[in-house]
């Protein structure tokens, strides 16, 4: 699945696992860019996740099939103008570990936090315009990585008071 806004420059590619050769013949996948690996938790323990960037994504997520046995979906984000360089997908995913680590919805993978590039202040905001339209196009693949989950209240709780409820009615 490839999913994108026609006026922006990002498109994100979901490649279930057992895809990932048919997928890697695609030329865009060939380009710098961030992505992030997938799977199930075991037994009521958080999904997984690893954040990662390469210059070659096809080339990466073959590394991964090789040596991670664990994931099942990847979602890979690229420039559809070739626009990204190797210090603006390495803040990317410094920026997407850190945000995916405080929404709390997965177990990150990574054996080491990312480390932050420096980018100017002008390409930061940049690139935080194309994390927020990376946040949407993932949620849109049905993976909400990035959105926290928000308790309800307790004075929001409901209650039900039996039969007291219908002699009240």
């Amino acid at each position: 699945k490839i999913a994108e806004f026609t006026s922006r420059t990002i498109q994100s590619v979901l490649i279930p696992r057992a895809q990932l050769e048919f997928a890697c013949t695609r030329e865009e996948l060939r380009n710098v860019g961030i992505y992030f690996l997938f799977a199930e938790g075991t037994s009521g323990s958080l999904p997984l996740l690893y954040v990662g960037e390469a210059e070659d994504c096809a080339t990466r997520l073959k590394q991964h099939n090789k040596q991670k046995d664990w994931w099942t979906v990847a979602i890979v984000c690229i420039s559809k103008t070739a626009e990204f360089t190797k210090s603006h997908v390495k803040f990317l995913e410094w920026h997407c570990h850190q945000q995916a680590g405080e929404a709390g919805r997965f177990k990150l993978e990574n054996s080491s936090t990312p480390t932050k590039s420096h980018v100017s202040e002008s390409m930061e905001a940049d690139l935080m315009d194309h994390f927020d339209t990376i946040r949407t196009l993932a949620s849109t693949l049905g993976y909400p990585l990035f959105d926290r989950i928000k308790k309800a209240k307790t004075k929001d709780k409901l209650t039900c008071k039996g039969k007291k409820a219908l002699a009240t009615g």
